[in-house]
């Protein structure tokens, strides 16, 4: 999993678990995350390596029981970090490719429209009228 491929509710998880020491990720507090969807994302993260399982100790909430009913909390992992972009120097903004642009000139269907509806230039000539045409009488 890439940084480009995390949701923003395993963002959001993993983010909040770097910003504490201890780097656990209980308590989750992602509005909105309940139930089995909380167990869904946790598990997809624990799968893909940005989360790992540790001992609980104290107060730590706990996210199974492992072998010899050791209680097991998560903290996010070192892949973690990198797939949230922590301690990179550069942005991680794209560069905008050519595609992207918006075009512009005359040749794109946008202009050609607008092209359309405009009225037409009304030229000296085109306030006179033509030659040969009657002129209208006052009767």
């Amino acid at each position: 999993m890439t940084a480009t491929t995390l949701t923003d509710t395993r963002r959001a998880i993993l983010t909040a678990a770097y910003k504490r020491k201890d780097r656990r990720v209980f308590p989750i507090a992602v509005p909105g995350l309940k139930g089995g969807a909380v167990t869904a994302v946790l598990k997809s993260l624990l799968k893909n390596g940005l989360v790992e399982e540790t001992p609980a100790s104290g107060d730590d909430h706990v996210w199974r029981k492992g072998d010899g009913d050791v209680t097991l909390t998560l903290k996010a992992a070192a892949a973690g970090s990198r797939a949230i972009g922590n301690g990179q120097k550069a942005s991680r903004t794209r560069k905008p490719k050519v595609a992207d642009a918006p075009r512009q000139g005359a040749d794109t269907k946008q202009a050609k429209v607008i092209a359309m509806l405009k009225p037409a230039p009304r030229s000296s000539r085109s306030s006179r009228r033509p030659t040969g045409s009657p002129t209208p009488c006052a009767a």
